[in-house]
């Protein structure tokens, strides 16, 4: 998985709104973009609330999707005052996961198929 076209855009899009981040990471930088990042969480957490309590519908998986956005742009700002290298550690990460993949086959909490929203 790549992250590169996603930190363009997103530096693309905060210099044509003029938005100005230092070249290497601040405190003030972090704490803010990971505060900005959970509440978009936040927020996606309760729509996911939503579609589990009341049922799915084409209003809530527009707003699932909004809110899935905004994380991820919070995100990519994050990868972009922090360097490291987001494509190793993604890569370091998958080969533990699948270490794990005979624990977790089978566990699942969904009781349900999502419909999902149609395409």
């Amino acid at each position: 998985m790549s992250m590169k076209k996603y930190k363009m855009d997103v530096s693309d899009l905060d210099a044509t709104m003029k938005i100005i981040h230092t070249q290497f990471p601040d405190t003030n930088n972090l704490m803010f973009m990971t505060l900005c990042m959970s509440g978009e969480a936040g927020e996606l957490a309760n729509i996911v609330k939503k579609i589990v309590r009341n049922g799915e519908s084409e209003e809530l998986w527009k707003k699932f999707e909004e809110e899935m956005v905004d994380v991820l742009i919070y995100f990519v700002k994050l990868l972009n005052i922090v360097p490291f290298d987001f494509d190793k550690a993604w890569d370091a990460k998958q080969r533990v996961l699948y270490g794990r993949e005979g624990r977790l086959r089978g566990y699942s909490i969904a009781n349900k198929k999502l419909k999902g929203r149609p395409q």
